[in-house]
């Protein structure tokens, strides 16, 4: 097989097990996502993706807490607003949240993240079989 249409199928594929308007997730990334929404659901994932938004370096912990809080608070809402139950909720310590909602098969977990010494709010999201 060609080179460039090798690579145009293994891009369609990665592309095709991403969620809509998310970033791809790494290997990595996929795995974690998987056992976390394992545990937390019982069910597995057939896609998966990331959003990030960085947090500036002079932001104080508290007001990053409430700006992760922020986010989780947004996609409950976005719920609400929808008429969609969210089925299982667990807060985590640094404001995030794990969020599982089993009518449209999805697993979100907003969290803090330092990677590189750059900051961010996370959300990993993982569409369910």
């Amino acid at each position: 097989m060609r080179p460039a249409l090798l690579a145009l199928l293994l891009a369609s594929a990665a592309a095709a097990q991403t969620i809509p308007d998310t970033q791809s997730a790494t290997a990595v990334q996929k795995m974690s996502i998987s056992r976390n929404a394992k545990l937390f659901t019982g069910r597995t994932c057939i896609a998966w993706g990331i959003t990030t938004a960085p947090v500036p370096d002079d932001v104080p912990d508290a007001p990053r807490k409430q700006t992760t809080t922020a986010v989780v608070k947004d996609i409950l809402n976005q719920y609400a607003q929808a008429g969609v139950k969210v089925t299982t909720l667990r807060w985590t310590a640094d404001g995030g949240a794990e969020v599982y909602v089993k009518e449209e098969g999805r697993y979100r977990h907003v969290t803090a993240l330092d990677e590189r010494g750059q900051r961010y709010t996370v959300t990993f999201s993982c569409l369910l079989k």
